[in-house]
C-alpha cells in the first residue's frame, strides 16, 4: 500500500492568481481534488482523508499553513507519495526555485510526486528538472503576456472613459462599483457615469493593512491577523 497525500491550492475563491488566464482547474478547489483523486486512484494510491490538504493562498509565499503541513508529512517520511494538479499548486511559475526546492525535499525523501497535467509522477532527474523549468519559463512568459494585453486594455478604457474597469472577481477591496445608469431618452433622465466610491467599512481594513505592512509584518502575518479578527473579503472569504 502506497500512502499518499493530495495538495490543493487556489488562489482567491472563484478567480485565478492575479485574474488573469483563469482556467477551471486554477480557480475550482473541487476540480483539482477530483483530477488528483483520479490520478491517484489509477495510480493504486493510498489517501487518507486527513492527508487531503486543501488552501486559500497566493503562490508568491511558498511559507503557507496547508503547503507547510504537507513539507512536514514528507520530511516526517509518513508519505510515499503526493499529488497535485499541476507543480505551479507548489510556487507561481515564476518562482521556479520555490518549486524545485519541495521537488527535490520530496525526492530526497523517497517521495514520487504526481501531477494531473503529465498524468503521471514528474522527472525528478536533472534533465527532468531542466525540462520543468523550460516549461514553467514558457507557461510564465506567457501570463506575463496575457496580463500586458489585458492592462493595455483596461488603461484605454480608463484613459477614454474616464472609469476604472470593474476588472475581475467581485472588485477591488475597499471600494464599491456604481454602475453606469443609460440616459432614460422617454422620461429626460441623464443618466450618470460608472465610478468607483469608496467603502468605509472596508477602507477601515485597507488602511489598517498598510499600517501593519509599514510596521514591518509580513503579508502573511498580515492575513493571519486579519482572519482571527474575522475580516472578510469581497467574496465573503
Amino acid at each position: 500500500m502506497t500512502t499518499a497525500a493530495i495538495y490543493v491550492r487556489v488562489s482567491t475563491p472563484g478567480q485565478a492568481e492575479d485574474g488573469f488566464g483563469a482556467s477551471e482547474g486554477e480557480t475550482n478547489p473541487h476540480y483539482q481534488l477530483r483530477e488528483c483523486q483520479e490520478l491517484a486512484a489509477h495510480f493504486g494510491l493510498t489517501v487518507p482523508p486527513d492527508y487531503v490538504v486543501t488552501e486559500q493562498a497566493s503562490g508568491a509565499y511558498i511559507e503557507r499553513d496547508g503547503l507547510d503541513r504537507v513539507r512536514g508529512l514528507i520530511r516526517e517520511k509518513r508519505i510515499e507519495a503526493l499529488v497535485m494538479w499541476k507543480t505551479d499548486r507548489i510556487a507561481r511559475d515564476e518562482d521556479l526555485v520555490g518549486q524545485l526546492l519541495v521537488l527535490n525535499e520530496a525526492k530526497r525523501a523517497g517521495v514520487v510526486v504526481y501531477t494531473s497535467t503529465t498524468g503521471g509522477p514528474v522527472d525528478t532527474t536533472m534533465q527532468g528538472n531542466l525540462v520543468n523549468v523550460i516549461n514553467a519559463y514558457v507557461a510564465a512568459s506567457e501570463k506575463d503576456a496575457f496580463r500586458l494585453r489585458s492592462m493595455s486594455g483596461k488603461r484605454g478604457k480608463a484613459r477614454n472613459e474616464n472609469v476604472l474597469p470593474i476588472g475581475t472577481g467581485k472588485g477591488i477591496f475597499g471600494y464599491d462599483y456604481v454602475r453606469r445608469v443609460k440616459r432614460n431618452k422617454q422620461t429626460g433622465d441623464a443618466g450618470s457615469q460608472p465610478a468607483r466610491v469608496i467603502n468605509e467599512a472596508e477602507a477601515q481594513i485597507v488602511r489598517r493593512m498598510f499600517g501593519m505592512a509599514l510596521e514591518g509584518l509580513g503579508v502573511n502575518t498580515i492575513a493571519r491577523m486579519l482572519n482571527a479578527d474575522g475580516a472578510r473579503g469581497k467574496t465573503g472569504a
